[in-house]
């Protein structure tokens, strides 16, 4: 049975962003909105842990980059602070994060409530220089979200909801925040601050995404959901976005795809990984889940670069209750495990290739692998 898009329920926050939540949007063709609704079983605490496991190796492989202790930095991928679905080769971090944050800045991750948009998790990270310096996490239970705007009186945790816009959210939370900051390290009290601003789905959805390419799509159309598909609100959002990336998105989902790829690995094509603590909590907590990433990895395949780059959504604007909203591709083969002589195992954990947005959408093999792994752990082929 393929589920149609006019049996959820209307009130619910998430649905007129859902389509574009790519492997959700498959898991819910599949197993309905039961597939989907996988908030309670996945809970804050896995939404917590799946972005501390990549806060964490990011900030220790840019440590160990700059001690001198990673040899080749041109093939270790982490992700980047500033925008947490892209990975990032570790010998372009500083460069991209000062372009993108200048020279000191703070940026805040606000998650929030699929059904009601209140807030789950807060995630700040300061960065100089181009180097994550610190960082801290708050989670839903944590006291801290009941402290209130000065002017309009919400606690931090309903500001989202109450302002029933992402941006006007966001624009709120940063006056709370700040004091938080200086407070906190009053010696970056003068650098500039970012608050981004997810659904909860995003970032459920973002643990599934194949490939580096595929990222960059799916975080051009956070902003495009409001700003080119006209839905209610946008899906990701930082407010306010770096003058950088506002010229990004405005040249269209093709060339952002390019120009994300080429700050971040060289336009090279990552396969990117599920960590072990990630591997552990959507295998446990959400096997169906994987079960389905799995069945679409080894039965179909990761797309080239060159067919994600030229990928369009389909009829996203219509209000047919039985559309599909399928995601047209380019012909042409997809990447398997097979393909690059690994098994699934070897898979999951990251491949890096001498692949680009150039490659033909045709077989490749092993030869193509220039490492496998993410951060510290990689493994230089």
């Amino acid at each position: 049975m393929v589920h149609t898009y006019g049996e959820m329920p209307d009130d619910l926050y998430l649905k007129p962003f859902l389509p574009l939540l790519s492997f959700l949007w498959r898991v819910y063709k599949k197993l309905g909105w039961d597939g989907v609704d996988n908030y309670e079983r996945i809970g804050d605490e896995g939404i917590y842990d799946f972005f501390e496991t990549r806060l964490n190796e990011s900030i220790y492989t840019c440590k160990d980059v700059i001690d001198g202790k990673i040899t080749e930095p041109e093939k270790v991928l982490s992700y980047i602070i500033m925008i947490p679905s892209l990975v990032i080769r570790s010998d372009l971090v500083i460069g991209t994060q000062k372009l993108f944050g200048g020279d000191s800045a703070d940026v805040t991750f606000a998650v929030v409530h699929d059904y009601n948009a209140e807030l789950l998790i807060l995630l700040n990270c300061h960065i100089e220089d181009g180097i994550p310096v610190d960082w801290y996490l708050i989670r839903e239970q944590d006291e801290i979200l009941d402290r209130r705007h000065m002017k309009y009186g919400y606690k931090l945790r309903e500001i989202p909801r109450r302002a029933k816009d992402m941006t006007k959210s966001a624009n709120i939370l940063m006056d709370v925040l700040k004091d938080i900051r200086n407070e906190r390290t009053p010696q970056w009290s003068d650098a500039d601050y970012y608050v981004g601003s997810v659904i909860s789905s995003w970032a459920i959805n973002l643990l599934c995404i194949p490939s580096n390419y595929e990222s960059a799509g799916e975080t051009y159309d956070g902003w495009a959901s409001k700003e080119i598909y006209k839905l209610p609100d946008y899906t990701f959002t930082l407010h306010p976005y770096p003058s950088a990336f506002n010229m990004f998105f405005y040249k269209g989902r093709k060339d952002f795809c390019k120009i994300v790829a080429s700050l971040t690995t060289n336009m090279n094509f990552y396969i990117q990984p599920f960590e072990p603590r990630n591997l552990e909590l959507i295998r446990t907590r959400v096997p169906e889940l994987f079960a389905i990433y799995q069945d679409q990895v080894l039965n179909e395949g990761v797309p080239y670069p060159i067919q994600t780059i030229n990928s369009q959504y389909q009829n996203i604007k219509s209000k047919d209750p039985n559309i599909r909203f399928e995601k047209k591709y380019p012909k042409g083969d997809f990447i398997t495990p097979d393909d690059i002589g690994l098994d699934f195992e070897e898979f999951l954990q990251g491949v890096y290739l001498d692949v680009n947005h150039e490659t033909p959408a045709k077989k490749i093999d092993e030869s193509k692998i220039l490492s496998t792994g993410i951060g510290r752990n990689t493994i230089f082929k």
